[in-house]
């Protein structure tokens, strides 16, 4: 059958039927050419035969059915034995159902890691707290024996004029450094 039939069976262009009788050629062989006196003015013409569209219309169904990547593995596939899948779906039809997985998997891949963070940064929280707590114990038991001193016992030096911070601002100073660690 001359190339714009095949084509046509085929569902293919002009040139796409070019293109994939040379890689049919790579697996099979040389495909006829015409004869004749118009053909030996320029490049002949290919002829498919019955058995050779066959085979590339197999070869497509494989690379529809996303058997297979290109139409050379599906030629070679086709002289193996294997047969297309009439039943199978057509790789387009899958796109969207694992698009569908895909967002899903990646929504459950979201929400365990929002839970890991959580527990990390309780966890974080709660040595925080600990820490603050076990040395705000520390500054009362201070300020405990501070307050326990007699009064004479304490120097009666003049006061500077740059008072020393206070407790409160001790403890800020401290949550500071260890918030910065």
């Amino acid at each position: 059958m001359e190339a714009g039939v095949a084509a046509e069976r085929l569902n293919l262009s002009p040139s796409g039927l070019r293109r994939v009788a040379a890689i049919y050629e790579t697996v099979h062989g040389l495909l006829p050419r015409k004869s004749g006196r118009k053909a030996q003015r320029g490049p002949r013409a290919r002829l498919y035969s019955a058995e050779a569209v066959e085979r590339l219309a197999a070869a497509q169904s494989f690379v529809t059915a996303g058997r297979y990547t290109s139409i050379e593995e599906g030629l070679r596939a086709y002289e193996r034995g294997e047969r297309p899948d009439i039943d199978a779906e057509p790789v387009g039809e899958l796109i969207p159902r694992a698009k569908a997985v895909q967002d899903e998997l990646t929504g459950v891949l979201r929400r365990v890691l929002q839970d890991e963070l959580r527990q990390r940064d309780a966890g974080i929280e709660e040595r925080l707290t600990t820490i603050i707590e076990a040395r705000f114990a520390e500054l009362r038991q201070e300020l405990a024996e501070v307050k326990r001193l007699p009064r004479e016992a304490a120097p009666k030096e003049p006061r500077p004029q740059a008072r020393e911070p206070g407790l409160l601002v001790r403890a800020a100073i401290w949550i500071e450094s260890v918030l910065k660690r």
